[in-house]
């Protein structure tokens, strides 16, 4: 084999191999500053940042729209937030990447009690992924359907709650009960719920 060619084929691996580490070490900064921006309410600063040429170079479409909408959630701006949700709809996306952005929707949706929207995520979700995803059933039955089909699972898992898991399956409690109809329990809940929150 040509000696040149080995020489060239060898630099060539080089190169590559510093322009990856140069990527990853560029894409770990700048995804250590807009998290740094995120939690310290800093989204001018983060605007600034995501929408600068090297990160949508180093980062693919799909990730900078999903931290836009992260960013976007954060503010609770629910403009920003439909606005950002649309930027998804030309883009190409593969199963892991639609069922992480229609369960993030799906939720949205159930806490604005945007209960069409909320339908329609569930159904996309149902389309990727048919085997039943609990906690997605359980929150579309309560809070669009207005059942509670998820009881009797729920209660059991009060038992194995820790403080923090307990706030949501109280909530979820009361509100099932409350689709029954059932004041007492339903009361019983926001009670535990309230006692919960003062610790």
């Amino acid at each position: 084999m040509d000696s040149k060619f080995l020489i060239y084929f060898g630099l060539a691996l080089l190169i590559t191999a510093i322009l990856q580490g140069l990527q990853a070490y560029g894409r770990s900064r700048i995804f250590r500053s807009l998290s740094e921006y995120l939690q310290k309410g800093e989204f001018d600063k983060f605007d600034e940042l995501i929408n600068k040429p090297l990160t949508g170079m180093l980062y693919d479409r799909y990730n900078v729209q999903f931290m836009k909408l992260n960013a976007a959630f954060m503010k609770g701006d629910k403009d920003q937030i439909e606005e950002t949700l649309k930027g998804f709809n030309d883009l190409q996306m593969n199963l892991k990447q639609q069922k992480a952005l229609y369960e993030k929707a799906f939720y949205y949706y159930v806490s604005t009690e945007n209960q069409e929207m909320a339908t329609k995520c569930y159904e996309k979700l149902k389309e990727i992924d048919p085997d039943e995803n609990e906690m997605i059933e359980t929150f579309y039955d309560t809070y669009v359907l207005k059942g509670n089909k998820y009881l009797e699972k729920t209660l059991e898992k009060v038992e194995k709650a820790n403080d923090l898991q307990k706030q949501g399956v109280y909530t979820l409690l009361a509100d099932m009960y409350k689709n029954a109809g059932d004041k007492e329990n339903e009361k019983k809940y926001r009670k535990l719920l309230k006692d919960l929150n003062k610790q």
